[in-house]
């Protein structure tokens, strides 16, 4: 599959992106059964499309949004384009999410996968259990994935990737140098996951 230039620069860890793309709809934040996907989101009984209206092979469902007290936008904002240019169908939360507002996203919209961010290290306070809230739901089987500065103070990968598998996720990203790791391993997670 050919790739455009801004994944391209993505999976390499470019830090240059254009935030400004008029592309993806700007809806304010609103609250669980309110909240607008910032694409369409499509039924499993509809073609899958990419945002040009071209059927995709991979087109699933992605949650994502960044986890607690935390406002940092600008890796979320990058990971929504790159997401969209990959041909998933995206629901961004945007940010200051609790738990239960992801695992009801993941609800209404049928997601495949939940990734949740953290960049002030609240993720150790929020994420407790956070497979819980969606086996409560119904959704044993959707991928969880957690990035970024996820703890506070400095804290050796493995022990902090152990404590978030512990809490029921399936890949953790601890300080990421980039996005390529998680996009590829997201590809192939959901491709087994079928």
């Amino acid at each position: 599959m050919s790739r455009s230039p801004f994944v391209a620069a993505l999976l390499q860890g470019a830090p240059a992106v254009n935030l400004r793309d008029d592309t993806v709809a700007r809806a304010p934040k609103l609250r669980i059964g309110h909240r607008q996907p910032t694409a369409p989101l499509q039924t499993a009984n509809e073609p899958l499309t990419d945002r040009n209206g071209r059927t995709t092979r991979h087109a699933k469902r992605i949650v994502f949004g960044v986890m607690g007290n935390d406002t940092h936008v600008v890796a979320n904002r990058i990971l929504e384009l790159g997401l969209r240019e990959l041909g998933y169908r995206t629901c961004n939360l945007r940010t200051d999410n609790d738990p239960d507002d992801f695992a009801d996203a993941a609800l209404e919209t049928a997601a495949h996968a939940v990734l949740v961010s953290s960049l002030n290290g609240e993720g150790e306070h929020w994420c407790r259990d956070f497979r819980a809230h969606f086996v409560s739901r119904g959704l044993d089987r959707i991928l969880l994935y957690i990035g970024g500065n996820l703890v506070v103070g400095d804290r050796p990968r493995k022990a902090v990737e152990a404590q978030f598998r512990g809490y029921g996720f399936d890949r953790v990203f601890y300080r990421p140098s980039g996005f390529g790791a998680a996009l590829d391993a997201l590809a192939t997670d959901l491709e087994a996951h079928g």
